[in-house]
């Protein structure tokens, strides 16, 4: 999102650069805030539970930005998203190192880390093509879509899980 955003937010009328910074550093306040908040929550719920409750919270603040008609209902959304990057990236790690043998857990964190990043530098590039055919502000509601398809098959599979074990 930090890649698009400004570019969205600068559509907006009396949108500065200091502005658009102000929107990236909201979403990581948040984030942060809920990477804080997520070993309570984490207690409730299963790890499969915590990607169906992070993808939803990221579909719906996408969904708010490709609707926003301002600068400040934008930054709802940018909350709403920093929020559910917040609840997934230590439930991440924290899964990995429940599945991965001590030894170990420094080789698949690091692999984690690295498809993080990966995935940053490729989200341009594979949002283009929706960007192209959308808009920019529409192709932020295709990527709310494809979130909320994610916390469904997410929940299918946690319904499934639960009925094997």
């Amino acid at each position: 999102m930090p890649v698009q955003l400004p570019f969205l937010l600068k559509t907006f009328t009396g949108v500065s650069a200091n502005l658009v910074g102000v929107a990236i550093g909201t979403m990581m306040i948040s984030l942060a805030i809920s990477a804080i908040l997520s070993k309570k929550i984490r207690q409730q719920l299963s790890f499969l539970s915590m990607y169906i409750l992070g993808f939803m919270l990221m579909a719906l603040g996408y969904l708010i930005i490709g609707f926003s008609s301002s600068y400040f209902m934008a930054i709802v959304g940018v909350i709403v998203v920093g929020f559910g990057i917040g609840s997934l990236i230590p439930n991440a790690n924290l899964w990995i190192m429940t599945l991965v043998p001590p030894k170990q857990r420094g080789k698949y964190i690091g692999k984690l880390t690295r498809f993080n990043f990966l995935g940053m530098f490729m989200s341009p590039i594979a949002i283009q093509p929706i960007q192209n055919a959308l808009g920019l502000q529409h192709s932020f509601i295709a990527v709310s879509g494809i979130l909320i398809l994610l916390s469904i098959i997410y929940f299918i599979i946690t319904n499934f899980w639960s009925k094997t074990q």
